[in-house]
């Protein structure tokens, strides 16, 4: 069973304080907040997050989209990418990545991340008997 709670993922302090508010504003508890690739995992299993939220910048023994894959394929956990903006406003990595997630940019539109960050708690809760009766 799936908690309303994430964890994230993010070497930096900045970052992780800016995502705890973020997901807190939005109604959901922060479980962990870990700097490495291997914490991240370790904190899937031991918390089952409905989802892992994972700084794009993360560096170590996997990057982030290495987890963001061990994570779905290992543990059956979600994962959502965190894009940090340089000074310039300019993103620090390119734009060009396989993925098709929306991404929390933290200094831009959050609303797809929101959106999605929503459906994914909402998969990872139970239905109640009502709920799968009007289903069935």
């Amino acid at each position: 069973m799936s908690s309303n709670r994430v964890v994230i993922v993010t070497g930096d302090p900045a970052v992780a304080a800016a995502v705890c508010a973020h997901v807190e504003a939005l109604g959901y508890g922060v479980a962990a907040v870990v700097g490495t690739s291997r914490e991240a995992i370790y904190a899937a299993i031991d918390y089952a997050p409905f989802a892992v939220l994972i700084d794009r910048e993360l560096r170590g023994d996997l990057q982030a989209e290495e987890l963001l894959s061990a994570l779905r394929q290992v543990l059956q956990v979600e994962g959502l990418m965190i894009e940090t903006a340089a000074a310039d406003g300019l993103p620090h990595r390119p734009r060009g990545s396989r993925f098709a997630l929306p991404v929390l940019r933290l200094h831009g539109d959050r609303a797809p991340f929101d959106a999605a960050l929503h459906r994914l708690a909402a998969a990872g809760q139970p239905q109640s008997p009502s709920a799968r009766e009007h289903h069935d």
